[in-house]
């Protein structure tokens, strides 16, 4: 079985998502559900990593950049087989430029 650690980045994610919908009833059932369908997520690819498909983008892919799609969010993860660690990287919505912020972090680390 593999080890699930994560990164700032990813605790970062969480937290900029209960701050643009912490307020609104609605929005936050919504979070809630995202939560609990990232939590379920979590458990799977704990489980079955190899499950989810490599980014498609070339640079990211050779690093071993996977992605899990959860409602409108994107969960990104890199497999250590030799450890048997799962690093789970980023939790970013889709619709942004999530090659470019992953690049950047690379870049940045």
């Amino acid at each position: 079985m593999y080890k699930l650690i994560y990164s700032e980045p990813f605790f970062n994610d969480i937290d900029g998502l209960y701050e643009y919908i912490e307020d609104d009833y609605e929005a936050e059932n919504a979070r809630r559900k995202v939560f609990i369908l990232l939590d379920k997520k979590l458990d799977d690819i704990e489980l079955m990593p190899y499950a989810w498909a490599l980014v498609k983008d070339d640079n990211l892919s050779a690093l071993g950049y996977r992605f899990s799609l959860i409602k409108n969010f994107l969960l990104f993860f890199i497999i250590n087989e030799d450890d048997k660690i799962i690093e789970i990287v980023r939790f970013l919505p889709s619709q942004m430029d999530w090659a470019s912020i992953l690049i950047e972090d690379i870049n940045t680390n």
